[in-house]
């Protein structure tokens, strides 16, 4: 069993936190090409891929603040999904059924089916508490698009593949300013966020950085993986170690999650 240590100190959003995750698996993976180490995730997610038309994700290499780093990014053709609108208004009971479709496959384990569950579970609560509605009553917004979708369970199978079973976390940077959303210009953190930060006793760092560093999903992930939060890692060894990029360039520091990876 793996011990992981996530670098949050630029914030958290599901991209990151997955393209982090990934780039640990295809330096254990032993070979040189990204898609040959990554063979087995992207069977395990490919059901989900095929619920929008032309449905795909793309890994490039990129830099953040003189920092190299993994991107992904999810398309519905030539559309990226953050510019995709189509289904974007999702209940938790329509996200298990995509889910439990992609369990059916066999190439999505029960560990990961059960993480994603959870990882939506604790959106579904805090948007509820936010909203005064119940967790099945949600609509999810953003959050039940196609590229959030695909982060969460994503990383729900890079990390039950990765066997880990200590995840520790350094308080993360939630940045400034405001956020355009579905109900609005909200001011950073937005309040599903807040009330994610509040339910599991989430610390935040005292740096100031531009913009929204941790999205709702970011968050779920982390309540729902993060076993200790620490200000320094400690391993007995580390295995390798991850570097996931966020779309915004930052000038003062490198937009990026890392992810150290060992016992």
């Amino acid at each position: 069993m793996a011990k992981l240590f996530l670098d949050c100190s630029s914030g958290a959003a599901g991209d990151m936190l997955l393209a982090a995750l990934l780039d640990v698996q295809s330096q254990l993976s032993g070979v040189n090409s990204l898609e040959e180490g990554l063979a087995d995730w992207s069977k395990s997610i490919s059901v989900l891929l095929a619920t929008e038309q032309e449905g795909r994700y793309e890994l490039q290499r990129v830099q953040r603040a003189g920092m190299a780093a993994l991107k992904i990014d999810f398309y519905a053709g030539e559309v990226h999904s953050d510019h995709h609108h189509h289904h974007e208004h999702r209940h938790l009971s329509q996200i298990r059924t995509l889910l439990e479709q992609q369990l059916g496959s066999g190439s999505f384990t029960q560990a990961a089916f059960d993480l994603s569950i959870r990882s939506f579970e604790i959106l579904a609560e805090a948007e509820a508490k936010v909203h005064g509605s119940s967790p099945e009553e949600v609509h999810f917004h953003e959050v039940g698009a196609f590229d959030s979708i695909m982060d969460i369970a994503g990383f729900a199978s890079a990390f039950c593949k990765l066997d880990i079973s200590e995840v520790e976390s350094n308080p993360v940077t939630l940045g400034s300013g405001y956020v355009s959303a579905a109900h609005g210009t909200m001011a950073v953190p937005p309040p599903a966020v807040v009330e994610i930060l509040r339910a599991y006793s989430i610390p935040s760092s005292q740096l100031s950085l531009p913009g929204e560093c941790l999205t709702p999903t970011g968050a779920a992930i982390l309540a729902a993986v993060v076993t200790k939060w620490t200000d320094a890692p400690s391993f007995v060894r580390i295995e390798a170690q991850g570097t996931g990029a966020g779309t915004r360039e930052i000038e003062s520091k490198a937009n990026t999650v890392r992810a150290i990876y060992g016992s």
